[in-house]
């Protein structure tokens, strides 16, 4: 991923918007592109989440408001919805 520095400055403020929260790597590369870019990231929000995948976890050390729609979790052929 790549966005050009005229386009992310550091007196930007920055809410990341994602589909899915499942290990957190695509959310992982937009944090790095906003930290780098020196603007100030205030927030995740996804629209479903899998907790069992892990990325929450990711962005702990963040202590940013991760907010997401729906959390789901996949047990063989069927698909549980919570929250």
């Amino acid at each position: 991923l790549r966005i050009s520095k005229r386009y992310l400055t550091a007196q930007d403020r920055v809410l990341l918007i994602d589909d899915f929260l499942a290990t957190g790597s695509t959310l992982q590369a937009l944090v790095a592109i906003v930290q780098q870019s020196g603007a100030t990231l205030c927030g995740i929000g996804c629209v479903i989440e899998k907790p069992q995948e892990g990325g929450r976890e990711r962005f702990s050390e963040l202590q940013l408001p991760i907010v997401t729609l729906a959390k789901i979790a996949l047990h063989n052929d069927s698909l549980e919805v919570f929250e």
